[in-house]
């Protein structure tokens, strides 16, 4: 049973728009209706493209928008498309950065128990259950029911 408190979830659409800004990482709306958003480097400059007319709510764009700037942050571009062993190497780093600000360790902790499920846990931070498995994994070396 997980114990509700106001504020832990982790950060919102517009706190993440900010901290891209902030990192002066560039968001633009651009059409990529099969990506739903891109992230790219040129010369040390990060813009991250995204498409909104493929988001279906704002649950939707928080998700890949994060992503995205977990791309951004950890530097995990696809510098070889040829090479599988690449490109999940980067989407890992991708991931384990979402997680850290879509799910953050510190407000995990609040809230966990022994009678914590992955689906209600997945709920209070409004993010896929495959996102608590990789943060309990991340944080916890340990998965939930």
């Amino acid at each position: 049973i997980i114990i509700r408190q106001k504020g832990v979830r982790g950060m919102t659409t517009t706190e993440l728009y900010s901290l891209a800004a902030k990192q002066g990482i560039e968001t633009h709306t651009i059409s990529c209706p099969k990506s739903k958003a891109v992230t790219i480097s040129i010369k040390n400059k990060k813009y991250i493209g995204i498409d909104p007319s493929v988001f279906k709510s704002e649950y939707n764009e928080r998700l890949i928008l994060a992503h995205e700037i977990g791309h951004a942050l950890t530097n995990a571009y696809y510098t070889d498309l040829e090479n599988p062993i690449n490109i999940i190497r980067m989407e890992h780093r991708a991931n384990k950065k979402t997680v850290e600000m879509l799910v953050p360790k510190n407000k995990l902790d609040k809230i966990i128990n022994e009678n914590s499920t992955v689906f209600e846990l997945a709920e209070h931070f409004s993010v896929p259950e495959e996102m608590i498995k990789k943060a309990l994994w991340l944080y916890y070396k340990k998965q939930l029911p």
